[in-house]
């Protein structure tokens, strides 16, 4: 049945429910849903605002953006702005100004932001855009608006009684390599000046500031020098030379353009700043990026600004329709979009690090390079459940990289995983595999990398007592004659003195970073799936008979029934947990379902020993720890636990997300806990959209689709369209007065796919058809089987009535919760870190805290 047939064809299916009453379910062939969604008045409820006073009071009394954890920012996920205000000169203040962080993705230098041997290259801030309106501080107001569904920032500032200005600015969308941002200024009362500071001024907290870089210095730093290398009658050009690849030197340009008209009704401003980088250039590196950012910036200016804002607004415009949540929590729903602003602003080039655009903002800032743990893996995990799979293309394409050249060094900044750490980013490629369809790159790239990430393993293969490998500082496999041992592999992040890999025996079957969960569950994910390409595509490998072998007679995983999942196989779990690795079979490999008693205990000790609500500072559950509750909440069917988790995920003390969506952990590197030492870390920030996804929409490999299967029973209107599936089903679905109103699947690939509605209670069976081309069947556990061919599209809702299928937003609950991110309300007391040794919990009064304005008890 195509989607282009004409007649409205039904298919009538009794439905058994509770208390023995009978429904009807009907599966409407055709025509689908209709989309009504007025994307800029439905994103305005959720545009991030701030609105504030400055005067004569302490700035402790107000709400001002002076750091990264406060500003507004804009990008086109190449070149990003932090916009805050300047407050380096406080308690004076000085002029009035705002300042626009700059940075790219891929901006990277060999030069060290701290002393440590074993790290490579480091993001580098680039500088700042300064508008300065020339007038002193006085009794004004500053309010700004990231206005979502154009990612435009509109503000005004007015100082005095008489001067004033309003602004907007914008990174073009529609064009990447070369970034545009725009500057549109107009001023009564008072001509503003724009100029360019180059790289980064250190932030610190309010009434304190740090140094600019010092290039000779760059510890602790990594501002790269710049030089102006424009001539007269040219746009302003700095260049920042660093050591590139293969210690040839290169760098990146920004160029400067200012125009400015005065009239009789005051003045305008425009700024174009362009940014272009040649550190990556092909086959050398050099400074080519000198001519490319003139041109461009030469190019934008004279198309103008109309030009450059309707290719934007028209990238913008197409993207946000790609899917659509609406639920009553204005809050919650608040969060998943301004998430999803705030990923594609941030990054649409090579691998989401911890900041993206946005960063290094100039912050003593700890993680710059990337960190192949847990971190990436969480900054995509709701990217394809949201149909935004051009999010994910860059990081696919960066491994394709890996896998044609065995390295990216030459390639990227940034250095690469290896052995168990690859293996845990293949997670992320697998998944993107099966969401499109990709098997070209499932039987070539992939396979080439699930190979790769085993090899130390496969290498180091010994068998009890014949001597270890040269190499004995690697992990390896050690044989007994019954079990394979995996030996070396630590459970990232347990907080215990003998999970540390200077504590690891790597010669014998000790009781040191022996048989962890986490090591047995990653090389066990590889195999299977590594056996799985080869069947699937009929590929012949020599190596094939070991992975056999190695994945049957892998040492299980170690658990008892009271506990759960133990952390190896002489540890049961009795500390907090934020990495929740000796669990990852059950999220995100996905290698043991959630469907069992030995599952549901595991998660609970976990959640209970690590988010443990009765401490007042709980400092192991913050960020992708509490997602990960809320996803495990969803996927046992707690709808009530899993919205909670999402609410104690956005609260400043327990989930540690900043006023402006983003969120940070602290860096203290040995010296005072203060709150300006906090790091950008946004990929916690991401992970409650993941949790939101896995309430609606649950999907795994084996074409299983379960719709609204852990909505809290207050959600009574909830809708989505177009969220996918592994199979990639493209699903919407309505939940209306506290029932689902109906499911509409959108096949992409031919398959059987099965359908659990949860409040359609024990399934439906199909009675004869008509139209034996969509065939319709009971499975023995209640749920619907329905045969697609690619480009089907079918609707199952209850009764004979024809449902409304419009897609609308719902409205919301708690309305005075809408534009909830930005700077509007009082800093509330933050909780920062517990210093005794575990498994001891601390009260707040004993926990090293900090207030959000300066330090203080909690």
């Amino acid at each position: 049945v195509s989607t282009q047939s004409t007649g409205q064809w039904f298919l009538a299916m009794n439905l058994a429910a509770m208390k023995l009453a009978v429904l009807t379910a009907t599966l409407l062939m055709g025509g689908g849903c209709r989309a009504s969604v007025d994307w800029s008045q439905f994103l305005s409820r959720h545009d991030l605002l701030w609105n504030f006073t400055y005067g004569d009071a302490d700035p402790r009394e107000n709400f001002i953006p002076v750091r990264w954890t406060e500003g507004a920012y804009i990008g086109n996920g190449m070149m990003g702005a932090m916009v805050m205000v300047d407050n380096r000169s406080w308690p004076e203040m000085g002029t009035a100004k705002l300042t626009f962080s700059i940075n790219r993705v891929d901006a990277w230098t060999s030069l060290e932001w701290r002393p440590d041997p074993n790290k490579g290259w480091r993001r580098s801030p680039i500088g700042s855009l300064v508008l300065d309106t020339g007038v002193k501080w006085g009794q004004g107001r500053v309010d700004m608006q990231v206005k979502m569904h154009d990612a435009e920032l509109l503000g005004q500032v007015v100082v005095g009684s008489t001067a004033a200005i309003s602004f907007r600015a914008m990174v073009g969308a529609d064009r990447m390599a070369e970034s545009t941002l725009v500057l549109d200024v107009n001023s009564t009362g008072i001509v503003p000046e724009i100029w360019w500071e180059p790289c980064s001024v250190q932030r610190g907290p309010r009434g304190k500031h740090g140094d600019i870089c010092d290039s000779d210095a760059p510890v602790n730093c990594s501002c790269v020098p710049s030089r102006k290398v424009s001539n007269a009658g040219e746009a302003a050009a700095f260049y920042q030379e660093t050591q590139g690849l293969a210690k040839i030197r290169a760098g990146w340009t920004t160029a400067l353009a200012v125009d400015t008209a005065e009239g009789e009704a005051g003045s305008r401003s425009t700024a174009w700043l362009t940014t272009s980088n040649s550190l990556f250039d092909r086959p050398v590196p050099g400074n080519g990026s000198i001519g490319r950012a003139q041109a461009e910036l030469n190019r934008r200016k004279s198309a103008g600004l109309d030009s450059l804002v309707s290719g934007h607004r028209a990238w913008w415009h197409s993207w946000w329709p790609l899917s659509f949540v609406s639920i009553p929590d204005a809050r919650l729903e608040a969060m998943y979009y301004v998430s999803m602003y705030r990923f594609v602003s941030s990054v649409r080039h090579g691998i989401h690090d911890l900041t993206g655009s946005f960063g290094p903002m100039g912050v003593t800032f700890q993680w710059g390079d990337y960190m192949w743990d847990m971190n990436p893996q969480v900054s995509y995990f709701s990217n394809h459940a949201s149909n935004r799979l051009e999010l994910v293309e860059p990081f696919v394409a960066q491994f394709d990289v890996l896998a044609k050249q065995g390295s990216w060094s030459d390639h990227y900044g940034g250095d690469f995983p290896q052995g168990v750490e690859l293996l845990w980013m293949l997670k992320n490629y697998w998944r993107y595999t099966r969401y499109t369809h990709d098997h070209t790159r499932e039987q070539t790239s992939l396979l080439t990398l699930l190979k790769q990430g085993m090899q130390p393993l496969v290498e180091n293969q010994y068998v009890l007592p014949a001597a270890p490998p040269a190499d004995s500082r690697s992990p390896c496999l050690l044989d007994d004659g019954t079990h394979i041992h995996v030996v070396g592999v630590t459970s990232p992040e347990y907080p215990a003195s003998w999970n540390v890999p200077d504590n690891c025996n790597f010669t014998a079957l000790t009781h040191n970073c022996t048989n962890t969960n986490f090591g047995l569950s990653m090389l066990s994910w590889g195999l299977r799936t590594t056996l799985e390409i080869l069947d699937k595509f009929e590929i012949f490998d020599p190596l094939r008979a070991i992975y056999e072998d190695l994945y049957l007679r892998m040492y299980p995983l170690s658990y008892d029934h009271a506990t759960g999942y133990w952390v190896d196989w002489v540890h049961r779990l009795d500390l907090p947990h934020r990495h929740w690795s000796h669990i990852l079979s059950l999220y995100d490999l996905d290698t043991v379902k959630v469907d069992s008693s030995l599952a549901e205990t595991s998660i609970d000790r976990w959640a209970g020993l690590t988010c443990n609500d009765s401490i007042a500072c709980p400092t192991h559950c913050r960020g992708f720890t509490r997602g990960a509750v809320g996803i495990m909440s969803a996927r046992l069917g707690r709808g009530e636990a899993a919205a909670g988790n999402l609410s104690k995920f956005l609260d400043p003390v327990v989930g540690v997300i900043q006023p402006n969506g983003r969120y940070g952990e602290g860096v203290t590197e040995g010296g005072a806990a203060e709150w300006y030492e906090i790091s950008p870390c946004d990929e916690s920030g991401y992970i409650g959209s993941a949790v939101l996804h896995e309430m609606l929409l649950q999907s795994d490999d084996r074409n299983e689709v379960t719709v609204f299967g852990a909505v809290p029973a207050s959600w009574k209107e909830v809708v989505f369209d177009q969220l996918r599936t592994q199979s990639g089903l493209l699903v919407t679905a309505a939940r209306r007065q506290g029932l689902t109103a109906f499911v509409q699947l959108e096949a992409t690939q031919d398959g059987e796919y099965a359908l659990i509605v949860k409040d359609w209670k024990l399934g439906t069976q199909a009675t004869p058809s008509t139209i034996p081309k969509v065939p319709v069947r009971q499975r023995s556990d209640g749920a619907t089987l329905v045969a697609l061919k690619v480009g089907t599209v079918v609707t199952f809702f209850i009764g004979t009535v024809v449902p409304d299928r419009t897609i609308r937003p719902v409205s919301s609950s708690n309305p005075s919760q809408q534009n909830w991110f930005g700077m509007q309300r009082a800093p509330t007391c933050m909780a920062y870190q517990c210093t005794a040794a575990w498994p001891t919990f601390m009260t707040s009064e004993q926990c090293d805290s900090t207030y959000y304005c300066d330090t203080h008890a909690c």
